[in-house]
């Protein structure tokens, strides 16, 4: 996949389903990074999205968004200038919620033998989280971030946007 070419209309290689825009995440200053919507079924390795963004402003919000009956993981999320110098506080959710805003739970992550941490949607119906932080309008800024999901039902959306 390559996401940072149109990661709109890019899917990961296998049984996935469309990428769609979900009118709940719907801002008239948001940027697509990533969304999917219904996939056919589970992903059972994390996979990662990788993409640029040029900041328009002097506060910038990355935010995902989750509707899931079963449950989506997000891990190492990173948002790094074109210094190297990482502007997210605990993309990797080992502390807990700190940085974050609207997160409800991070657990051990499946499938990691070292028991990192990670943002889970286990079992909400709708889930949002976000973090604001400090650019400089018109610089590029370097976004990741690893997604996996189980359950492979007509509810499942996930968007992942970037504002103003």
């Amino acid at each position: 996949m390559n996401a940072a070419v149109n990661p709109t209309t890019s899917t990961p290689s296998g049984a996935f389903g469309q990428n769609q825009v979900n009118p709940a995440n719907n801002r008239p200053d948001a940027t697509i990074l990533y969304s999917i919507r219904n996939p056919y079924s589970s992903l059972d390795n994390f996979f990662q999205i990788t993409t640029v963004y040029i900041a328009r402003a002097g506060q910038t919000t990355l935010s995902f968004f989750a509707q899931n009956l079963y449950t989506t993981h997000i891990d190492d999320v990173s948002v790094n200038n074109s210094y190297g110098q990482q502007l997210l506080v605990n993309g990797g959710f080992e502390n807990g919620t700190y940085g974050w805003q609207g997160l409800s739970y991070t657990s051990p992550c499946p499938y990691w033998s070292s028991y990192e941490h990670c943002y889970s949607s286990s079992s909400v119906v709708k889930d949002a989280l976000s973090q604001t932080f400090s650019t400089t309008p018109g610089s590029i800024l370097y976004i990741s971030f690893k997604l996996r999901w189980t359950g492979g039902e007509s509810s499942m959306i996930t968007n992942v946007t970037i504002y103003p």
